[in-house]
């Protein structure tokens, strides 16, 4: 099966590029340009091959396109990486150093993922509105900002593990300094099958806001895995490249580490597509806070 997929992907590719090869796009009318960036849901970097991947591609896309990506890693306080500390046999000490020397290449955020604590290495349990008690993720919150702190990490961006986001996280996060989310999708569910906001009470597209209840927390979109050739890339991008013309919009393109070992080759074609257009530029997530709120006004 994993053959067969694989074989249909590159020639779904082929199929793009050529028709890529042979189309004329419209000359784009942007006064202000689009700001965006990668913001990786950093889960497996207890395996080294994945780690060692990971690291590489920061350090190139640091190199092409002098930006860092940001990485939102879940800490060993989570009970999925705890088990895949005990599966790879690498110890907390070594999971810090880890995230110490990937943060020379990228920006560290914090990535949420919470569990029951029937979970083990067995059978994990996610905490979703079902089962939901917040009692235990604050107090998972509080050991995993504890542990950033050892490490002299800072993070102040923040994306949801299964996209699952309520009031009381909101505001936890807010109190420990957090002032970007990407947990917004627009025309998606989390993996529960719920929405935290409603698709016609979301901005559209590149427009940022202040995500409520927050006060200081703004929302910079995320859109779409980068996973497709640049000319569908684009395509699904239409909606954010002809909204707004006279103001700048920012956005995130969501990944997994094991994404680049899937579609390394479409990671960087669309990278290198990018970084050709002139109303598109890359900016770090420490930068997009801050343009962010002057151009809105947030």
């Amino acid at each position: 099966m994993k053959t067969r997929h694989r074989i249909k992907k590159n020639i779904l590719y082929v199929l793009n590029a050529l028709l890529w090869t042979f189309s004329s796009f419209p000359e784009i009318h942007r006064k202000k340009p689009i700001n965006i960036n990668f913001v990786f849901h950093t889960e497996a970097i207890a395996n080294k091959r994945t780690f060692d991947k990971l690291m590489d591609f920061c350090k190139k896309f640091l190199d092409y396109t002098n930006t860092k990506v940001t990485l939102c890693i879940t800490t060993p306080f989570c009970t999925q990486t705890q088990c895949q500390l005990k599966k790879f046999a690498i110890t907390i000490e070594e999971y810090g150093k880890r995230v110490r020397n990937i943060s020379d290449f990228a920006e560290i955020g914090y990535h949420g993922h919470f569990f029951t604590p029937l979970s083990n290495e067995h059978t994990m349990v996610p905490i979703n509105h079902l089962n939901y008690d917040f009692r235990l993720i604050k107090e998972q919150m509080h050991s995993e900002f504890n542990w950033f702190k050892e490490q002299g990490v800072n993070p102040i961006t923040y994306v949801a593990g299964w996209w699952f986001l309520t009031d009381d996280i909101i505001a936890e996060l807010e109190g420990f300094g957090i002032r970007v989310d990407c947990s917004i999708r627009r025309n998606h569910t989390n993996t529960f099958g719920e929405k935290f906001i409603e698709d016609d009470k979301i901005p559209q597209r590149g427009e940022p806001f202040i995500l409520s209840p927050s006060k200081k927390i703004i929302e910079i979109q995320s859109v779409f895995y980068p996973i497709h050739h640049p000319r569908l890339t684009l395509n699904m991008l239409k909606n954010v490249i002809d909204f707004r013309p006279d103001k700048e919009l920012f956005i995130v393109f969501p990944s997994h580490e094991g994404e680049l070992l899937e579609f390394n080759r479409e990671f960087w074609a669309n990278i290198r597509m990018f970084s050709k257009l002139r109303y598109i530029k890359w900016t770090n997530l420490s930068k997009i806070n801050t343009l962010a709120r002057m151009e809105w006004k947030l």
